[in-house]
Protein backbone atom coordinates (compact mmCIF):
# COMPACT_ATOMS: atom_id res chain seq x y z
CA UNK A 1 0.00 0.00 0.00
CA UNK A 2 2.68 2.80 0.64
CA UNK A 3 4.45 2.00 -2.83
CA UNK A 4 1.17 2.59 -4.51
CA UNK A 5 0.58 6.02 -2.47
CA UNK A 6 4.30 6.95 -2.97
CA UNK A 7 4.86 6.05 -6.43
CA UNK A 8 1.03 8.40 -7.23
CA UNK A 9 2.29 10.92 -5.00
CA UNK A 10 6.08 11.47 -6.42
CA UNK A 11 4.20 12.79 -9.65
CA UNK A 12 3.06 15.90 -7.81
CA UNK A 13 6.51 16.14 -5.33
CA UNK A 14 8.38 16.38 -8.87
CA UNK A 15 6.35 19.24 -10.00
CA UNK A 16 5.94 21.46 -6.71
CA UNK A 17 9.24 20.97 -5.14
CA UNK A 18 11.85 19.02 -7.39
CA UNK A 19 13.28 15.70 -8.26
CA UNK A 20 16.52 15.94 -6.32
CA UNK A 21 14.53 17.68 -3.03
CA UNK A 22 11.88 14.98 -3.33
CA UNK A 23 14.37 12.58 -3.70
CA UNK A 24 16.40 13.47 -1.02
CA UNK A 25 13.72 14.51 1.78
CA UNK A 26 10.66 12.23 0.85
CA UNK A 27 12.21 9.40 -0.15
CA UNK A 28 15.10 9.08 2.08
CA UNK A 29 13.78 10.07 5.11
CA UNK A 30 10.57 7.91 4.86
CA UNK A 31 13.19 4.84 4.50
CA UNK A 32 14.84 6.24 6.98
CA UNK A 33 12.11 6.59 9.39
CA UNK A 34 10.41 3.51 8.08
CA UNK A 35 13.74 1.39 9.20
CA UNK A 36 14.15 2.79 12.59
CA UNK A 37 10.46 2.09 13.54
CA UNK A 38 10.37 -1.01 12.29
CA UNK A 39 13.77 -2.01 14.39
CA UNK A 40 12.60 -0.53 17.43
CA UNK A 41 9.08 -2.16 17.17
CA UNK A 42 7.61 -3.50 20.32
CA UNK A 43 4.17 -3.43 19.16
CA UNK A 44 2.44 -4.58 15.86
CA UNK A 45 1.12 -1.01 15.01
CA UNK A 46 4.75 0.10 14.57
CA UNK A 47 5.85 -2.71 12.33
CA UNK A 48 2.84 -1.73 10.35
CA UNK A 49 3.38 1.30 10.18
CA UNK A 50 7.21 1.13 9.54
CA UNK A 51 6.10 -0.80 6.48
CA UNK A 52 4.15 1.22 5.01
CA UNK A 53 6.99 4.15 5.09
CA UNK A 54 9.49 2.16 3.88
CA UNK A 55 6.91 0.96 1.10
CA UNK A 56 6.43 4.83 0.40
CA UNK A 57 10.08 5.27 0.31
CA UNK A 58 9.99 2.82 -1.96
CA UNK A 59 7.80 4.05 -4.31
CA UNK A 60 8.86 6.83 -4.49
CA UNK A 61 12.43 6.09 -5.77
CA UNK A 62 11.34 3.66 -8.23
CA UNK A 63 9.50 6.86 -9.39
CA UNK A 64 12.08 9.75 -8.99
CA UNK A 65 15.37 8.24 -9.91
CA UNK A 66 14.48 7.60 -13.41
CA UNK A 67 13.49 11.02 -13.91
CA UNK A 68 16.43 12.48 -12.58
CA UNK A 69 18.91 10.33 -14.14
CA UNK A 70 17.14 11.48 -17.20
CA UNK A 71 17.99 14.97 -16.03
CA UNK A 72 21.38 15.06 -14.98
CA UNK A 73 22.60 12.56 -18.14
CA UNK A 74 24.41 13.54 -21.02
CA UNK A 75 21.89 13.12 -24.26
CA UNK A 76 23.90 10.10 -25.58
CA UNK A 77 23.54 8.81 -22.12
CA UNK A 78 19.99 9.10 -21.39
CA UNK A 79 18.44 6.36 -22.13
CA UNK A 80 21.49 3.27 -20.49
CA UNK A 81 21.30 5.77 -17.74
CA UNK A 82 17.98 6.05 -17.59
CA UNK A 83 17.26 1.91 -17.72
CA UNK A 84 19.92 1.20 -14.32
CA UNK A 85 17.65 1.61 -11.78
CA UNK A 86 14.79 -1.09 -13.19
CA UNK A 87 17.18 -3.27 -14.78
CA UNK A 88 19.32 -3.20 -11.20
CA UNK A 89 15.78 -4.03 -9.49
CA UNK A 90 15.06 -7.00 -11.57
CA UNK A 91 18.70 -7.86 -11.13
CA UNK A 92 18.05 -8.49 -7.38
CA UNK A 93 15.02 -9.93 -7.30
CA UNK A 94 15.69 -12.75 -10.27
CA UNK A 95 19.16 -13.72 -8.80
CA UNK A 96 19.89 -16.87 -7.22
CA UNK A 97 19.66 -16.58 -3.20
Amino acid sequence: MGALFGSLSAVYLMDVIGRKASLLAFSVMSLFIGLTLMMAASQIWQLHTGRFLLGLGAGLEITICPVYIHEICRPALRDICGSFPQVFICLLYTSPR
